[in-house]
């Protein structure tokens, strides 16, 4: 992928950027859609996808403070101005402001956790999948003699995700 995808003046957009960016969208518009058809309220799924990105942005920055602590003692303004991100902090963050946005408008957090996770992480799902079918399997490099007395061996496959 490329780094940087075009300029326009001091801004540049990234590759990896962008596609973050396309793939919230598409989250979005596909959770709307589920709520609809679930009957839950598709207002409520963008009012969390709004927090849940500004929650992300500040738990990426955090965790990449506190990850890197030792360039912020020497230089936080220089650690605070990069781009520097952790995406785990942004997810940790992001689903902390959905859950608090459930407490405090009284909705079941899990009924919209469960709509929503899906859709957040495709391209990541799909990658695991890839690594679970690259993972070699007992029969398939194993001698048969070695695998007498185990018993059958069986492929068992199952559903990544359940829709």
């Amino acid at each position: 992928m490329k780094i940087d995808l075009f300029q326009i003046g001091n801004f540049h957009v990234r590759g990896y950027g962008f596609m973050i960016g396309l793939g919230f969208l598409l989250a979005l518009v596909l959770g709307c859609k589920r709520a609809k058809k679930l009957e839950l309220k598709d207002e409520s799924v963008i009012d969390i996808a709004i927090l849940a990105i500004i929650g992300g942005f500040l738990g990426a920055k955090i965790l990449y403070v506190i990850v890197s602590f030792k360039d912020f003692l020497k230089d936080p303004l220089a650690v605070l101005g990069s781009e520097g991100f952790v995406v785990y902090g942004g997810i940790i963050a992001g689903v902390l402001a959905a859950w608090i946005y459930c407490k405090v408008k009284k909705l079941v957090f899990l009924e919209y956790f469960d709509l929503i996770m899906p859709e957040v992480d495709m391209e990541k799902a799909e990658k695991f999948r890839q690594a679970r079918r690259r993972r070699r399997r007992p029969s398939e490099y194993a001698e048969p003699e070695e695998l007498r007395g185990v018993g059958p061996v069986r492929r068992v496959r199952r559903p990544l995700l359940v829709m």
